[in-house]
């Protein structure tokens, strides 16, 4: 079995796709696990009977603890905004019944967004995981509950915590999945996309050097 566990912080907009996620896996568990969103959400937990527990809000905490919560074999860490497709979902149960269990696979990404420029920077992600095997966590982590824990889970910081997980696992144990889940480009929107994408690139220069984390939060968020 999997349990699909999902970080959130006031995701209440994005409660019709974690829905539509969540009837993938009917005959698997779930768990939300939210960061004290102030929107509501808790309402529409309970209302859609979504099984979630409180945390603080720290995506890298919120994850850890739904780890140790999870009593399945299998995990998948997918984030609030990003959408499953039964091709997904297909090849989520082909790398679990071949029995790789000391490996963590990832999706490609298209964004919702249909301007070129979100295609081009979808293009330009997909590329780069392909050839560094550094994905974000957009793009759904799946991993064995035992090798997740015997590599340390996720850390508790609020900023790469998908990349630091990711990168305690040999490349060559690193899977990029061939079919893509759609996410959001709010945070170009927000931000634009000249100055995010230099954001990114900083804060995954700065992760490699293992610059202290607070640092990188303080750039992370610098426009939030």
């Amino acid at each position: 079995m999997i349990t699909i566990i999902i970080p959130c912080l006031n995701e209440k907009g994005n409660i019709n796709i974690i829905l539509k996620n969540l009837s993938f896996f009917k005959k698997n568990k779930h768990l939300v696990i939210d960061g004290g969103s102030n929107d509501n959400s808790e309402k529409l937990y309970i209302k859609n009977k979504i099984k979630f527990l409180t945390t603080l809000p720290s995506r890298g905490l919120q994850q850890l603890k739904g780890a140790e919560k999870s009593d399945t074999k299998w995990l998948f860490f997918l984030h609030a905004d990003t959408e499953l497709n039964i091709e997904n979902i297909l090849e989520i149960k082909k790398f679990i019944k071949n029995n790789n269990e000391i490996k963590i696979a990832f999706f490609k990404i298209i964004f919702r967004e249909k301007k070129f420029i979100a295609k081009f920077i979808s293009i330009w992600a997909n590329i780069r995981t392909l050839l560094f095997k550094l994905p974000f966590g957009d793009q759904g982590l799946l991993i064995s509950r035992n090798y997740y824990f015997k590599i340390g889970g996720h850390s508790k910081e609020k900023v790469m915590e998908d990349l630091e997980l990711v990168t305690k696992v040999p490349k060559k144990n690193r899977i990029l999945l061939k079919s893509r889940v759609i996410t959001s480009f709010r945070r170009y929107e927000k931000n634009g996309v000249f100055v995010q994408g230099i954001i990114h690139i900083i804060c995954q220069i700065l992760f490699l050097l293992n610059v202290n984390k607070k640092i990188i939060y303080k750039i992370y968020t610098r426009n939030e």
